[in-house]
């Protein structure tokens, strides 16, 4: 049956939307195609709702009314560009949030699993934990744990298979299929004894006190989940702030100078925004080469940001974006600092960047195989359609910086590299398709 409400907000094609956006808002709009490839490439959303807290001002009407409109400076042109590059920050953060997240659940298995046992009713026993702390309960976990193997309907893989096939779900298992929260409430109800294993798995470091690495810890986690949260459902990320906030004198007690100092508590950075985030990430990886790899990754995406899309496009999109996000004003200069600084103590990284470039680094390390075909075929294409133009050279500029520590997981995690095999196959098949008929 029709509903015969008139909608609030109605449906208008992509020509209604820039008209609204450049007369009612006041959008700088210099090129109408661009415009609507804009449109049709990212939501309306997306381009608008997600940046207007930053870049739109109360202003007063001819009628004496004020509404919100875009500040003189903005175009269609800066928030597409921006937009495309705060999407692809946005990917690295996530990326490095999902390797702490197993990371975390892990070594809680292990321990858990060391002290407890391996099935269900021993490592679940109340006796374990603390029945509460801070308004966690341990009774609500541990249903949300048997739900996991009990619940028909939410019995997902590897859980399903053991319960199908085993006489137990151990726990390395079984956290797979448990929330990221409910194990670091699980962590924050677990006694000294254990509690202070994961604890020194996590953070190894003996310049915290118990309770400062614990606290430090749980801050970090719930902040890294609470970025990964807001990537993941797409919400408003530029201005995000995690509810955790970390506590100066102790990350001063873990972290490098390079990356951060007490005058930036003093600018209110580092606390609860993306560069604590950034932050707390490169706590919990305890990896010299995923650290490495992560803080390259930020490195190459900024520098690339300021050095290429800015000069290609006339727009300031690094400073901009920089501000809005409350990043330091040096960070890529913090970042080469520590990155100089780090290259030594990655003994798997080579220092021929020559002979860096002659590879494929994840194609590579997912074959097992420089010579494999498809690992041909992505050099060729690299030396042969990449190289001509703009765009492809500086995606082979960030690749190369980033390569080598992109393929450290394919080559280490045979699941990640049974899915990264998938992915490649499928690239190999469209540029064959596309490129080589």
């Amino acid at each position: 049956m029709a509903n015969n409400q008139t909608p609030d907000k109605p449906f208008k094609t992509w020509e209604q939307q820039m008209n609204l956006l450049e007369q009612k808002y006041n959008l700088v709009i210099n090129d109408k195609n661009f415009a609507l490839t804009a449109l049709k490439s990212l939501t309306y959303y997306d381009l608008v709702n997600g940046y207007k807290d930053s870049f739109m001002e109360d202003t007063q009407n001819e009628d004496g009314t004020v509404s919100a409109k875009f500040k003189p400076d903005i175009s269609m042109e800066f928030l597409y560009y921006l937009c495309l590059f705060d999407k692809n920050f946005q990917a690295t953060l996530f990326q490095y949030s999902t390797i702490i997240e197993t990371s975390f659940k892990t070594k809680m298995a292990y321990v858990i699993s060391k002290e407890f046992g391996v099935f269900q009713n021993d490592y679940l026993n109340p006796n374990n934990y603390h029945k509460s702390n801070n308004g966690i309960l341990f009774s609500k976990i541990k249903s949300s744990c048997v739900d996991a193997y009990s619940n028909p309907h939410r019995l997902n893989l590897p859980t399903k298979h053991y319960v199908q096939n085993h006489n137990h779900v151990p726990a390395w298992i079984l956290f797979k299929n448990v929330s990221f929260s409910n194990i670091i409430n699980l962590f924050q109800l677990l006694k000294r004894n254990e509690k202070e294993q994961v604890a020194n798995l996590l953070i190894p470091s003996t310049a915290l006190s118990y309770d400062e690495k614990t606290k430090l810890i749980i801050d970090s986690l719930n902040m890294v989940r609470s970025f990964r949260n807001t990537i993941a459902h797409n919400l408003k990320f530029v201005t995000f702030h995690s509810k955790n906030r970390l506590q100066l004198n102790y990350i001063l007690k873990v972290l490098p100078p390079e990356l951060i100092t007490a005058n930036d508590y003093k600018g209110k950075k580092a606390v609860n925004d993306i560069y604590a985030d950034i932050l707390a990430i490169v706590m919990l990886l305890d990896d010299p080469v995923l650290i490495f790899g992560f803080l390259t990754e930020v490195h190459a995406k900024l520098d690339v940001m300021r050095d290429g899309w800015d000069r290609k496009t006339d727009l300031p999109i690094f400073e901009k974006y920089r501000g809005i996000t409350n990043l330091p004003e040096n960070i890529i200069e913090r970042l080469d600092g520590y990155l100089n600084k780090g290259k030594s103590n990655v003994s798997n990284v080579s220092n021929d960047q020559e002979a860096k470039r002659k590879h494929c680094y994840v194609a590579t390390s997912t074959y097992r195989d420089a010579f494999h075909p498809n690992v041909v075929l992505l050099r060729d294409f690299r030396d042969n359609h990449l190289r001509n133009s703009l765009a492809g050279r500086l995606f082979i500029k960030l690749y190369y910086t980033v390569g080598p520590y992109m393929a450290y997981l394919p080559e280490h995690v045979p699941v990640i590299r049974k899915a990264s095999k998938i992915l490649i196959d499928s690239i190999v098949m469209n540029i064959k398709s596309r490129y080589y008929k």
